[in-house]
């Protein structure tokens, strides 16, 4: 190698990545010029993947907050089908969180078409709203559960957000 050209990529003022350009000759590079233009479209690149990287770990973090306080944690879609739940939810049914995404909410929670109607209207309304209600029945237990229902967005789709925690447990 005759000539060498290290660029670092700066992210939130800490080197991300570098970029390192080299030629065997002179006037030869064994990779094209890269415009200013380039760096920077690898330096944006380098940016999203750490705050992907963030928002992620934010995820586990507060996943890991819900399990520790054994509440149950789900989130469905707009026709209340289930799309992920924590793991209190999936040792609670003994089932892995596979097995319940995709099935519709009344496979958890004991509740009406009244109730549905009232979840499809926290849509709109963009209210907090509190139900109390029954978990399915697993064998002879049946767990009374006080649940609160948010509305919000996941991957630019309206979603509802459920937390529910034994009833017992409230003070």
């Amino acid at each position: 190698m005759t000539a060498v050209a290290l660029i670092p990529v700066k992210s939130d003022n800490e080197t991300s990545a570098v970029l390192s350009l080299g030629s065997h000759s002179k006037n030869e590079w064994l990779f094209p010029p890269i415009r200013s233009q380039k760096v920077i479209q690898i330096a944006a690149y380098m940016a999203r993947a750490r705050a992907e990287q963030k928002v992620n770990e934010g995820i586990n973090e507060l996943g890991s907050v819900f399990n520790s306080f054994r509440y149950m944690f789900i989130v469905t879609n707009a026709d209340l089908e289930i799309q992920s739940v924590n793991d209190i939810v999936s040792e609670y049914f003994a089932m892995d969180e596979s097995d319940i995404v995709g099935k519709a909410i009344d496979c958890i929670y004991n509740i009406g078409s009244d109730e549905k109607d009232t979840l499809r209207r926290v849509l709109e309304s963009g209210a907090v709203i509190r139900l109390e209600n029954q978990l399915k029945d697993i064998g002879e237990r049946a767990v009374q559960v006080e649940t609160r229902v948010a509305p919000g967005k996941r991957n630019n789709e309206d979603v509802l957000y459920f937390m529910s925690i034994p009833a017992s447990s409230q003070k």
